[in-house]
């Protein structure tokens, strides 16, 4: 049988281990950690995305997950989709705001006629490469540090993790790469402390102005809600995607609204926004 989602947090997780998608450094994913206080195992365990993270963690009960939120207020669409699909009712416990995790180096004694990157490194900071108007060397995530220096080698520079050890002046302020980063650790409990929710909802039977009916009550309870996505099944039905600021007592009031209204709910995030 799992926790009850509302479970406190006060056992020991000195045996844990700590799951990460590969798309990001090793680096990262330490300071990420340390951002959020989890506590564990050194040892980290790469996973190919968020999908298979969140599946990981769903049958492996020593295994918690840190992941990219996007942002706490506009989460990414296939993490809500992922967490909607845990059949262990996996969730966003804790969120962390970290400073840009992108250095743009100075590779070798040549001139700087393009940037070698990651993908996820160029997804992050695109709108800073454009600006600059060089060609991108375009790296898959799983490159190592010295497949990243041999393409930089060949235009001038390289974007790397801060963390990485790769050699080399630092071109711009770290500031001009990128906002905060939000972080999250994947676990299968609500914060005991938590403000912030993540809902998903779906009709037990969909018809025309279904979700009007949960607004509405929502709206009656005082909920203001800061996003809400809707996603198609597939099946002729609908996951409603939705988050909110609040206390536990008010999610459970929500929770039994919705129930009361023919709705089947999924929780999907609880935790204190960070500031």
């Amino acid at each position: 049988m799992s926790a009850s989602p509302f479970a406190a947090n006060g056992r020991s997780e000195v045996s844990r281990t700590l799951a990460y998608e590969v798309a990001h450094a090793p680096a990262a994913v330490k300071r990420a950690a340390r951002a959020l206080a989890w506590q564990g195992s050194e040892f980290l365990v790469g996973i190919a995305d968020v999908e298979s993270l969140v599946a990981t963690l769903a049958t492996v009960s020593d295994l918690d997950g840190v992941v990219r939120i996007g942002s706490v207020r506009q989460p990414r669409l296939e993490l809500l989709r992922a967490l909607y699909n845990s059949d262990a009712r996996v969730m966003v416990e804790r969120v962390a705001l970290l400073p840009t995790p992108w250095a743009w180096r100075r590779i070798g004694d040549g001139a700087v006629t393009g940037i070698a990157i990651r993908s996820r490194a160029y997804w992050d900071i695109h709108e800073f490469v454009a600006r600059r108007g060089l060609a991108c060397r375009l790296l898959p995530d799983a490159a190592t540090s010295d497949e990243l220096i041999s393409a930089g080698l060949e235009v001038g520079s390289a974007v790397a993790d801060v963390d990485e050890a790769i050699e080399g002046d630092s071109l711009v302020d770290p500031a001009e790469l990128s906002a905060v980063v939000c972080c999250g650790l994947l676990k299968r409990a609500v914060h005991p402390e938590a403000d912030y929710f993540w809902l998903a909802l779906t009709a037990q039977l969909e018809r025309p102005g279904v979700l009007s009916v949960a607004l509405s009550a929502l709206a009656e309870i005082g909920v203001n809600l800061d996003f809400l996505h809707s996603d198609d099944l597939g099946d002729q039905r609908h996951a409603f995607y939705l988050g909110f600021r609040g206390g536990i007592d008010d999610l459970r009031h929500i929770l039994a609204a919705l129930t009361g209204l023919g709705f089947d709910s999924r929780l999907l995030a609880g935790f204190v926004e960070p500031e």
